[in-house]
């Protein structure tokens, strides 16, 4: 496994966790990686490996984007649950006099 694959793994590994500073890192890691392997590769070499990025880094993208709805879905549930706990009024005291 060359350095590009390991960096695309590092890539897809960033998106399964959710993890969206080192998905960042990684995608600026693997895009100069690429970059740098093209220059040395045959055109026909280079050109296949340019597609497979571009393909790699859009679907990154999506995942991405889908990443932040879920998360933002799911913060959106905490800021009502946390409405309905600070509206509840706390139990009443009753004073018992004889």
């Amino acid at each position: 496994m060359d350095a590009v694959e390991r960096e695309l793994e590092t890539l897809r590994y960033a998106l399964t966790r959710d993890d969206f500073a080192a998905a960042s890192a990684s995608a600026r890691r693997y895009t100069r990686l690429v970059e740098s392997a093209v220059t040395s590769l045959a055109p026909a070499q280079a050109g296949r490996l340019m597609d497979d990025s571009c393909r790699t880094l859009e679907w990154a993208r999506r995942e991405l984007c889908a990443s932040r709805a879920r998360m933002a879905q799911r913060l959106a549930a905490v800021e009502t649950a946390s409405r309905y706990c600070a509206a509840t009024p706390s139990p009443p005291h009753w004073k018992l006099t004889a």
